[in-house]
């Protein structure tokens, strides 16, 4: 059963499996250690923990969508830092339900537009 949560902080092991996971098949080579990707993604690009997603197929992680609120051009927003899906997963809504639940985040923080 596919099952959707809010990270946390005790989460970054499973987040990092879905980010491998869901860009196997990329034509661009994204090979991150954990420890860049968590600098990469949650210092550089300011997504946080807390505003990212994940999809888990029994506690298997086959999804995650980063999330970080950030202010532009005087706008509430928050921002997509990636959506990535597993392969073997992908056609059966996961992405919508991860986009929805994004899209929840930013009307409980008051956000004005999504990017």
């Amino acid at each position: 059963m596919i099952t959707y949560k809010r990270c946390t902080p005790s989460d970054i092991d499973l987040m990092f499996e879905a980010f491998n996971k869901g860009f196997l098949d990329s034509m661009v080579n994204l090979e991150f250690t954990k420890g860049k990707f968590m600098h990469h993604f949650f210092t550089v690009e300011q997504n946080q923990i807390k505003n990212t997603l994940l999809a888990l197929d029994d506690q298997k992680p086959i999804g995650i969508m980063l999330g970080g609120i950030k202010v532009y051009e005087g706008i509430y927003t928050l921002r997509c830092g990636t959506l990535a899906v597993d392969p073997a997963y992908r056609k059966q809504g996961i992405a919508k339900r991860l986009f929805e639940m994004h899209k929840d985040i930013a009307l409980e923080n008051h956000c004005k537009q999504l990017f």
